[in-house]
């Protein structure tokens, strides 16, 4: 709770030196709202405080439009809550259960009826001291992506699936629309033409899915999200596929003959 008071209390300060740095890209102080809600808000507060930030105005007096409006909410915007406007969700800690982000996915997805819309999922990656940040099988920073992932994948379980194929990233599934494009001029039926052209379609959708500040190797990433968001095992398992991972990068020789008195490093 005080974490949510804190941060929408920061946001017209942030919002502020970012506007007087870069005035181009960042609306001034005046036209950003920023509030907060959790559970035990009376059901009044809350619906006044959801009709202003649906509203396209800071308040009813001033009638400046607002150009950016954060709510910072514990365990409010569940099922139920219309928050159609709502075109982005920042995950700064969820440690709800997979139905609560479930929940708080479905908020940023919600549209009304008729329109459509872009939503954007933020999720911070710490790394702790001396993390790669190619760690991403074992390291508990990817903890949070992992679960918005699960969510994500209780909406759209193609699109999500589809980032488990290294070529989805790399861009090589562009090589096989060749190969198949000439099987198909081979005698290939219209039938497997269409299936072919559906899985086409969700790759390229997955695609832009996932994104990073930093670029992430496209075999990593596959294997993140086939053994921590499609198909999760045990840690141990995790940590030795990624022992042996990095134990193949290091010796370099493209054979994975691990000897016995070989010892990873602990954490």
């Amino acid at each position: 709770m005080g974490e949510a008071e804190a941060m929408a209390a920061g946001v017209p300060a942030v919002a502020a030196e970012l506007a007087e740095d870069a005035p181009e890209l960042y609306p001034p102080v005046e036209q950003v709202w920023a509030d907060w809600l959790y559970g035990e808000h009376s059901p009044a507060h809350r619906r006044q405080v959801l009709e202003e930030f649906a509203s396209d105005f800071i308040d009813g007096i001033s009638g400046t439009r607002a150009a950016l409006r954060v709510l910072s909410s514990v365990k409010v915007l569940g099922e139920g809550v219309d928050t159609a406007e709502c075109d982005g969700v920042l995950f700064a800690d969820a440690r709800g259960s997979m139905v609560d982000i479930v929940q708080m996915v479905g908020r940023a997805l919600r549209t009304r009826p008729g329109r459509g819309k872009l939503a954007t999922l933020i999720v911070p990656v710490f790394l702790g001291p001396g993390e790669n940040g190619d760690e991403m099988v074992t390291s508990d920073a990817y903890k949070t992506l992992s679960k918005v992932l699960g969510a994500l994948r209780a909406h759209d379980t193609d699109t999500i699936e589809a980032l488990a194929d290294p070529r989805v990233r790399s861009g090589r599934e562009h090589d096989i629309d060749d190969q198949d494009e000439d099987q198909e001029h081979d005698g290939q039926d219209a039938e497997d033409a269409e299936e072919f052209g559906a899985q086409a379609q969700v790759s390229a959708g997955a695609a832009g899915v996932l994104r990073f500040s930093e670029e992430r190797d496209p075999a990593v990433l596959a294997q993140f999200v086939r053994l921590r968001v499609i198909d999760p095992e045990g840690a141990y398992w995790r940590r030795g596929i990624e022992a042996a991972g990095r134990w193949l990068r290091e010796t370099g020789n493209g054979v994975l003959r691990v000897p016995y008195t070989v010892v990873t490093p602990e954490g």
